[in-house]
């Protein structure tokens, strides 16, 4: 199995507990209600080339992604997020590699302490494959603060794209209970937003 992309797939879960805080989420009942604004993926900088649309609950703040391949990040500003990962597969694996990788929670979980998948199942967003993978993680920070997070990343392959919509909810550890309570209620939203993906790309190819 090609231990780059099980690497880099590790490395993905990791991404989110660089942004967090504690509170209370907000927006997501709105966005249900249609309070939505829409982010546009031009194809340039971080994405790569490939152009997206997604929606956002209109309360959020957007901006752009302080580490490589996240395009943005949607926060409410109290400790709920979402951001969008792009990476191009190119040289790094094919899309039968990511399904093998994929097939089995226990591969990633060897790259990732701290980690724990809870849940994994296939889906479809926009008409590709696509997978849901559910997970909590602890990861101490540099001030020695051991920072939990509970989230979902739905990934799907397109061309030579890997695209992932992250979302979850996390702060300090001794809030785990509160965190937790807090990623079941916004589980529907969640799904909401990640099914909201238009791969523009695609549909300007027919």
């Amino acid at each position: 199995m090609n231990i780059v992309l099980r690497c880099w797939l590790a490395a993905i879960l990791l991404l989110g507990s660089t942004s967090w805080a504690l509170g209370q989420a907000s927006g997501l009942v709105e966005y249900a209600q249609g309070k939505k604004t829409t982010y546009v993926g031009d194809g340039t900088g971080k994405c790569l080339g490939l152009k997206f649309t997604l929606r956002y609950p209109a309360a959020w703040n957007a901006t752009d992604g302080n580490r490589p391949h996240i395009v943005q990040k949607f926060m409410n500003g109290n400790g709920t997020m979402a951001l969008v990962i792009i990476k191009d597969l190119r040289g790094v694996a094919t899309k039968a590699d990511m399904d093998q990788v994929l097939s089995s929670s226990s591969d990633l979980s060897d790259f990732t302490p701290g980690t724990f998948l809870s849940a994994q199942r296939n889906l479809t967003i926009d008409g590709e494959k696509a997978y849901a993978i559910e997970y909590s993680q602890r990861q101490t920070s540099a001030t020695g603060m051991t920072i939990y997070q509970h989230g979902i990343q739905y990934m799907l392959f397109y061309d030579h794209y890997m695209i992932t919509i992250m979302c979850a909810t996390g702060g300090e550890e001794s809030n785990q209970a509160e965190f937790d309570a807090q990623f079941e209620r916004n589980r529907p939203f969640f799904g909401l937003i990640a099914s909201s993906l238009v791969l523009t790309s695609k549909w300007n190819n027919y």
